[in-house]
């Protein structure tokens, strides 16, 4: 039988996969296949209800390489340091950044510990 908190733990692991796997990125793969594997684990890490810190993935030199100069990297900041009013900004000049890659842009009632 399916239990919530099973639901919880496997969450849990799966955010703890997706930090090593960032961690273990070799540095001989291509930069674009890079930048997508960076992508993907945040957008992913991005759904994770257990992922309220991700200050993890901005110390990343991973994350800090491949996605240099993207707004995924700013978002992550943003949501590392709880600052609405640079949440609202990032959302105002990058709400197509989610929606490319099938994501709702969140509001701050949905995105844990935004504080104005």
């Amino acid at each position: 039988m399916w239990a919530p908190n099973e639901n919880v733990r496997c969450r849990e692991e799966a955010y703890q996969y997706l930090l090593t796997r960032m961690q273990n990125l070799p540095d001989s793969i291509p930069p674009e296949v890079a930048k997508s594997a960076a992508l993907d684990i945040v957008t992913t890490a991005l759904r994770l209800p257990v992922a309220f810190d991700l200050s993890d993935f901005t110390k990343l030199r991973s994350i800090r390489t491949h996605l240099a100069n993207h707004p995924l990297l700013s978002l992550l900041t943003i949501l590392s340091n709880d600052d609405l009013r640079a949440w609202n900004s990032w959302r105002s000049e990058n709400s197509n950044i989610l929606s490319d890659r099938g994501e709702s842009v969140p509001t701050p009632r949905t995105v844990p510990g935004l504080t104005s």
